[in-house]
């Protein structure tokens, strides 16, 4: 079944409270127990079909997670565990969430930072630091983005071609 952004999924409400039971097999009609007399109909919320031709998608690793060793990734990550070692995720973003704490070299497109890293960033469009950021490491990218109230202690090397050009920032 081929599917496009207008396509449209049915979500069939669940009705699980003491005075409404399911009038037939039919979820959308409801009967009120208290009354039982005529059934009212419930508008069903229609949400948009992903589209599942597109091979990448957005993974998770949630905060209980522990990750040691190299992590491979063919979508976009967001981490929210803890991860030592290497990610790698080629054509892809990477977002380290505020409850992270990543102890790892990260090489993909763009990497965004909320949380506690240490390691090598390196991406191929953009690294952006937020406010709750705390890093220590090298960062090496086209275009770099700190955001007031991050902490960064490392160098950034910014790409221009194919060379590299070493700055160094103070703490």
């Amino acid at each position: 079944m081929k599917t496009t952004e207008d396509d449209v999924v049915e979500i069939k409400p669940t009705i699980n409270t003491r005075d409404q039971l399911p009038a037939s097999n039919n979820p959308r009609k409801v009967q009120d127990r208290s009354t039982t007399s005529a059934a009212s109909t419930v508008s069903p919320q229609l949400l948009p079909v992903p589209d599942l031709s597109r091979p990448e998608g957005v993974t998770s690793i949630g905060k209980t997670i522990v990750i040691k060793g190299t992590l491979q990734a063919g979508e976009h990550l967001i981490l929210d565990g803890k991860i030592e070692g290497e990610i790698i995720a080629p054509g892809h973003d990477v977002a380290v969430s505020q409850y992270a704490d990543v102890q790892a070299d990260i090489t993909a497109t763009t990497v965004t930072v909320l949380g506690t890293t240490k390691g090598r960033l390196d991406a191929s469009n953009r690294v952006e630091l937020r406010a709750s950021a705390n890093v220590r490491g090298t960062i090496t990218a086209p275009r770099v983005a700190i955001t007031g109230g991050s902490k960064f202690q490392g160098a950034v090397a910014s790409r221009a071609s194919n060379t590299l050009t070493k700055k160094t920032t103070p703490n």
